[in-house]
């Protein structure tokens, strides 16, 4: 009985969130469109749409609803950039990975721990003349390598590193080649 009551609870719970889905791709597509508007928006709410699907049908939520979302949109701005702060997320998985077994650091401190070290390795690499890149991030992108590192951990612990990476992988692709149709359709 009570499990009859909470499945169909859930089920209303995702008829909501399909029917806000289709409302906003309408109305940013929709603006997009006759008012041209900004085609970063229409990206991050298909972005955030594909999250939706993701997490309804694989329980994927690596990333986080943004953090893949505003990878993809720098990687189409500059190529250069998302690389590094692909790179920087690699960097702070390894090292939150190595915390979570040898510390035994999980929850809140983990999260926490993973954005610190992006902001700072990120601040230092986008801040400095370590790597020659003429463009800099927004003090916002400098958690997002974090955020993923995180997520990715958390996903794969539950559901297989191997998986959760296929289906970032696979997320990451296909807002790219998404934004990458939006671009050249709105030209």
């Amino acid at each position: 009985m009570i499990v009859e009551k909470l499945e169909t609870l859930n089920e209303k719970n995702w008829k909501i969130v399909w029917f806000w889905s289709a409302l906003a791709l309408v109305i940013t597509i929709g603006a997009g469109v006759l008012f041209d508007f900004p085609k970063e928006t229409i990206i991050l709410t298909i972005g955030v749409v594909t999250n939706t699907l993701f997490y309804k049908f694989f329980r994927y939520r690596a990333g986080g609803i943004l953090a893949m979302p505003l990878l993809a949109l720098y990687c189409l701005d500059s190529p250069k950039v998302c690389m590094v702060l692909i790179a920087i997320a690699i960097i702070v998985f390894i090292y939150i990975e190595f915390i979570f077994n040898s510390i035994v650091m999980y929850g809140r401190r983990l999260y926490l721990n993973a954005c610190l070290v992006s902001i700072v390795l990120s601040t230092i690499t986008f801040h400095s003349n370590l790597i020659h890149l003429t463009n800099t991030i927004p003090t916002y992108m400098t958690v997002i390598p974090g955020i993923l590192a995180y997520n990715l951990h958390f996903d794969g612990n539950n559901n297989g590193h191997k998986k959760t990476l296929i289906l970032a992988i696979a997320q990451f692709i296909m807002l790219i080649i998404i934004g990458k149709a939006i671009l050249l359709w709105m030209r």
